[in-house]
């Protein structure tokens, strides 16, 4: 190898490095995607959403199983949520996606809370202009204080009193404190030749993992 062969693997292995950084630093904590990772239950007044098969595999989302919400024709503020074990961080994002199916042009409104004061509350209001498809509500949270919000709140059809069923899935967003300790880092390079119980394996897929 050359010297101009070896500056250009230089510069392709720093630019893989940082897009290997932008992509961790941008990555988003899967709340429910109602399949595998349901990591945060989702509730709902006055009706709790369903699991059910996805009513449209197609688009941008082609999975099994979605959320299913039924807004009734009484309840102005029917919404889903689900209440978290710790405060968002917003150090590890700012940006909540969801995922959504509805059957007519609407607002969705995507609003965070203190789930012992809801007086302390920030919200966004984003909106839907193609109805029976898919698509991606991303609600940016930007400039709002870390260690505040517990609870997040989706209004689909916002302020109204129209009955209609509405599908979303796949909530994700900044990370929270759930107050477990982080796993210690490890330095490199890791051999499993030290004490196995400084080794924490996740498995992943229904794939399991032990040192042997």
């Amino acid at each position: 190898m050359n010297q101009k062969q070896k500056i250009n693997m230089k510069k392709i292995l720093l630019f893989l490095t940082a897009l290997c950084f932008v992509s961790i630093t941008n990555a988003q904590y899967l709340y429910n995607d109602f399949d595998a990772n349901q990591n945060v239950d989702f509730s709902g007044w006055p009706n709790v959403p369903v699991i059910v098969g996805n009513p449209d595999a197609s688009g941008i989302n082609v999975s099994a199983n979605v959320a299913q919400f039924d807004r009734t024709d009484w309840a102005q503020w029917d919404h889903a949520y689900a209440t978290l074990t710790g405060k968002i961080d917003f150090s590890t994002g700012t940006t909540f996606s969801v995922k959504v199916y509805s059957p007519i042009a609407c607002d969705v409104v995507f609003k965070l809370e203190d789930k012992t004061n809801g007086g302390i509350f920030v919200e966004r209001l984003l909106s839907i202009s193609n109805a029976n498809e898919w698509v991606q509500l991303d609600f940016d949270f930007s400039g709002e204080a870390s260690d505040t919000y517990d609870k997040l709140v989706i209004f689909f059809d916002f302020a109204t009193f129209n009955p209609n069923t509405f599908y979303f899935d796949d909530v994700e967003g900044p990370e929270f404190d759930d107050g477990v300790e982080p796993v210690a880092t490890l330095e490199l390079p890791i051999t499993f030749d030290v004490d196995t119980a400084a080794y924490d394996l996740i498995d992943f897929g229904g794939n399991l993992s032990e040192i042997i």
